[in-house]
């Protein structure tokens, strides 16, 4: 082993070490989070930090669609891969990916609630991936999509908010569509496809855009007259965590990717502790 490689394990080993560590450390504290916090019902929950569990439902108006095969579902998130070579080296490299970020609900057997994904840390998927991969010469698909009807569970800030819904909500999403048209900058970036027009698509998917900018905004003004309820991302910096199972079910999932991680910790700090007594 020379000088050169002998540098490349050791690193390695330190980066397996570090890393484990940090991914055992942030999967217990999560998993003890999740453990600590009190379930709540819909119906009953008051503001604040609070742990729902239900199952995933849309919001009414148009579907959210995946980008990839164009399913229906309530959240999704997809990468695209491409083969490269590089000297005697080959990889798969992320040339694009993307998660949604669209506004869906989570329905208990007492009432749901709106759910902004935006800044959530996604703890787990299905407990049955439910994705398309498609390998060809040089490019890879992966998909994976939150269905319609799938456990949800979130952890997050529970409030009351504007209204979300009805001829209100409807005009306020007009009227920034119709300021969105007006702006050339906007309307370059709604046109995904760069051909000068928005085609279906596109304008569904600057539709879906209003609505969460709308419901966000509304958000921020607390409005308890008209309300209805939103999770979302705590102002204090307080884990938001998605994940599709029961609360039981994720937390013994976290506990298993602590002792991995840690398990990593043990390993990398061994390997690097061999390389460092026996230098080239």
């Amino acid at each position: 082993m020379d000088a050169g490689e002998w540098l490349q394990l050791l690193l390695l080993s330190l980066a397996a070490s570090i890393g484990g560590l940090v991914w055992g450390f942030r999967s217990w504290r999560r998993s003890r989070l999740i453990e600590d916090t009190p379930l709540s019902r819909v119906r009953s929950a008051t503001q604040g930090y609070v742990e729902l569990a239900g199952r995933a439902r849309l919001m009414p108006g148009p579907p959210i669609l995946a980008p990839l095969t164009s399913q229906t579902c309530t959240w999704w998130q997809y990468r695209i891969e491409e083969y490269r070579r590089s000297g005697k080296r080959s990889h798969w490299e992320t040339i694009e990916k993307g998660t949604s970020d669209a506004v869906f609900l989570l329905e208990d057997d007492t009432g749901s609630v709106m759910v902004d994904p935006e800044d959530a840390w996604p703890v787990a998927g299905p407990t049955r991936v439910r994705g398309f991969r498609g390998f060809g010469d040089r490019y890879r698909y992966t998909e994976y999509r939150l269905m319609v009807g799938d456990p949800l569970y979130a952890i997050g800030w529970f409030g009351t908010e504007r209204a979300a819904t009805g001829d209100g909500f409807e005009r306020e999403v007009s009227a920034l569509l119709a300021t969105w048209k007006q702006d050339p900058k906007m309307k370059k970036v709604l046109d995904v496809n760069h051909d000068g027009t928005l085609d279906q698509r596109e304008w569904e998917a600057a539709r879906l855009l209003a609505q969460r900018e709308v419901r966000r905004e509304a958000a921020r003004h607390h409005d308890a007259v008209t309300g209805t309820s939103l999770m979302r991302k705590p102002a204090d910096g307080r884990p938001f965590l998605l994940g599709a199972m029961a609360p039981e079910a994720l937390s013994g999932r976290l506990r298993l990717q602590a002792v991995a991680g840690w398990a990593l910790f043990v390993a990398g700090a061994a390997g690097a502790t061999a390389l460092i007594q026996f230098p080239p």
